[in-house]
């Protein structure tokens, strides 16, 4: 086995751990991005829409009044096994690794880590803009059944007077 330059070792493992902590960082922040979401699309259709309207959504469409909570629950999930995520090696198979000299282990294991994080990261990706477009669509649809009932509305009180 070839040595290698200490300080090309030592800016490797800089540049891995900063890329491995970015991954954490980005996921941090979106673990609290979606969970916002989730809530303030509860929070709009539980408390801001109006209750008949909300119901009949509901029975007309209970998929799309309860898929983007699902999707934005899916979307926290897989950002937290990004954030949590690593290729499981006890400090004895580390150790045993470095004994042995068997570098290709270690480069497998950093490299399905940052693999695996990806993953995460771009399947909560998709989940949740999944969610933010279909609870848009939701509120969307609201929007237009109340406003297709308002005409109605003052067409049938305008036909009592």
């Amino acid at each position: 086995m070839t040595t290698l330059d200490p300080s090309l070792v030592k800016a490797g493992e800089m540049l891995l751990a900063q890329a491995l902590e970015s991954h954490r960082e980005i996921c941090k922040s979106l673990i609290t991005t979606t969970t916002a979401a989730l809530t303030a699309y509860a929070a709009l259709l539980g408390f801001v829409v109006d209750p008949v309207l909300r119901n009949g959504l509901l029975k007309s469409n209970p998929y799309l009044a309860v898929a983007p909570v699902i999707l934005f629950a899916v979307a926290a999930s897989l950002y937290v096994c990004g954030y949590f995520h690593r290729k499981e090696a006890s400090a004895s198979l580390v150790l045993q690794w470095l004994e042995r000299s068997d570098a290709q282990s270690i480069r497998e294991a950093i490299f399905e880590t940052v693999k695996r994080r990806w993953r995460y990261l771009w399947g909560g990706n998709i989940f949740f803009w999944l969610a933010v477009v279909t609870a848009l669509y939701a509120l969307y649809t609201l929007w237009v059944i109340s406003n297709s009932a308002r005409p109605l509305a003052h067409a049938a009180a305008w036909l009592r007077h």
